[in-house]
């Protein structure tokens, strides 16, 4: 998105800087002085132009171009079965704030499933489902009516033992925008996997 923003910037200032020389260049010359409205030059504007563009280029991103690179990271240690040192890059980009730190708590939620289900320590599995849960309750208080965090929670919960709370959190999101079937599917396939058939059976009707 920012690379076609400032694509379409480099763009106007190419044809304001192509149409202000033209416009120089035909008008005919006329020396008049005018000490209460100085000229300002086309080279000038084209200058103040690059100086914003550039200012644009690094605000708009330098710094989730570092925070992807570091959940790149993340994703390959934890790929690689190093789940100690993903949790350190983890960490390291939830602490930046800003644009991509979302993608950053989603992905920290199917990272924390696949190590609840690896054979990875307690200690291990247990750091990545609490960090996990903790963000995603930080995203839901910051905004209660957005139901995609409550999304991941449910199902954060629901895959790593915590079934109970997990319905809990989908019939929260429910309770939001009751015309998501996916909350109801995922509380379908929670009573399937728990063995509750029965339940599972009705919800799914």
């Amino acid at each position: 998105v920012f690379d076609n923003l400032i694509s379409y910037i480099y763009f106007a200032m190419i044809l304001a800087y192509i149409h202000a020389h033209r416009t120089y260049i035909e008008q005919p010359q006329m020396h008049i002085i005018n000490d209460t409205a100085p000229t300002i030059r086309p080279s000038v504007v084209m200058f103040g132009g690059v100086v914003v563009a550039c200012a644009l280029i690094y605000f708009l991103n330098v710094p989730y171009i570092a925070r992807s690179q570091t959940l790149i990271h993340a994703l390959k240690e934890d790929y690689g079965g190093r789940y100690d040192s993903a949790l350190l890059f983890y960490d390291e980009t939830l602490a930046l704030a800003g644009l991509g730190r979302e993608e950053s708590r989603e992905q920290l939620v199917q990272t924390s499933i696949r190590v609840w289900k690896s054979d990875a320590a307690d200690s291990i599995k247990e750091a990545f489902t609490s960090r996990a849960r903790a963000e995603l309750e930080a995203s839901v208080a910051a905004d209660p009516l957005n139901t995609r965090p409550l999304f991941f929670l449910g199902y954060a919960l629901s895959n790593t033992s915590a079934d109970e709370e997990g319905i809990d959190v989908f019939r929260s999101a429910l309770t939001v925008n009751p015309a998501r079937q996916n909350f109801l599917y995922e509380i379908a396939r929670t009573y399937l996997n728990a063995g509750e058939f029965d339940a599972a059976i009705a919800t799914f009707k």
